[in-house]
């Protein structure tokens, strides 16, 4: 009897204990972190179209290139720019001692590695050296009311070396790895040197005539309005 009185009271200590004690709580779940981590260097590319003019051919252009190369975190980037321009134009004077017209065309292909300054991630400036290979034509007439004609004629071209320079915005959404893409809208600016051979002649009413060959090398400019797409 006092054996089994001593089992009850030795459960019934047991049990309030049991109900005491605190609840065991559930594992918690692993969360992790999706989110990219920012990466310093990147590839990046792009490309676009434009319009401008070409001097000294008093030409209208237009072009078109594509871009390919790094990025190194928000701040910079280099890349080579390949592409090509062409274009003509024609003008036609008349003043009250005489008249003129000029008449030109352009084809030029380009390969510029570039080195950019990005600013804010929105605003970009780019410059590098460029070569060139192509060149361009131009002829320029005049006479007078005294009877004086001149004609000139150039073609300048083959390997051209040079510069090229942009500045501009792109305006887009940045990713949390530090991506910025979007629509790019700027300016370049291309100079370029060539080797030209051309003559120039002259004549009157007396029948004078006199011809001049031309060989020099002469510097060809193309401002351009630019508008693309940029993954940096």
């Amino acid at each position: 009897m006092k054996r089994l009185l001593l089992l009850a009271v030795v459960f019934a200590v047991s049990a309030a204990r049991a109900q005491d004690a605190a609840p065991v709580s559930a594992p918690r779940p692993l969360i992790y972190d999706w989110t990219p981590a920012e990466n310093p260097v990147r590839f990046r590319w792009g490309i676009n179209g434009a319009v401008g003019a070409f001097i000294p051919a008093n030409a209208l252009d237009a072009g078109a290139s594509v871009r390919f190369g790094a990025q190194v975190g928000h701040g910079s980037g280099v890349f080579v720019d390949l592409g090509s321009t062409y274009g003509a134009g024609f003008s036609l004077s008349r003043g009250p001692t005489g008249v003129s017209g000029h008449a030109g065309a352009l084809y030029f292909f380009h390969v510029a590695p570039m080195a950019e300054l990005d600013l804010g991630r929105i605003f970009f400036v780019a410059a590098g050296p460029l070569l060139g290979f192509g060149g361009w034509v131009e002829a320029y007439s005049s006479a007078d009311s005294t009877g004086h004609a001149t004609f000139t004629a150039l073609a300048a071209g083959g390997f051209m070396p040079g510069l090229d320079a942009r500045a501009g915005w792109t305006l887009g959404p940045s990713e949390a790895s530090g991506r910025h893409q979007g629509f790019t809208l700027g300016v370049d600016l291309k100079v370029v040197n060539a080797a030209a051979v051309g003559t120039r002649e002259t004549a009157d009413v007396s029948g004078h005539f006199t011809s001049v060959a031309v060989k020099e090398r002469v510097w060809g400019v193309t401002p351009m309005l630019m508008l693309g797409y940029d993954l940096r």
